[in-house]
């Protein structure tokens, strides 16, 4: 019943943006893969933690 949750450096359309970039990118050189994937777990720490967070607080405000 609360509002989406929009909040967060990696939702899932910036998660797409950065494999589709990443992944044109791999076409004409190597990537490191560990690396875009260490990426992408941190900004979805982040993007959990600001959820979480906002859920939280939403949660906690007097009913209207």
């Amino acid at each position: 019943g609360g509002s989406p949750q929009w909040v967060g450096p990696a939702g899932q359309a910036d998660r797409q943006a950065i494999l589709l970039v990443v992944a044109a990118i791999a076409l004409f050189t190597p990537v490191p893969w560990t690396a875009v994937c260490v990426l992408l777990v941190a900004l979805s720490a982040v993007t959990i933690a600001l959820r979480i967070w906002r859920t939280a607080r939403e949660l906690s405000a007097p009913a209207m």
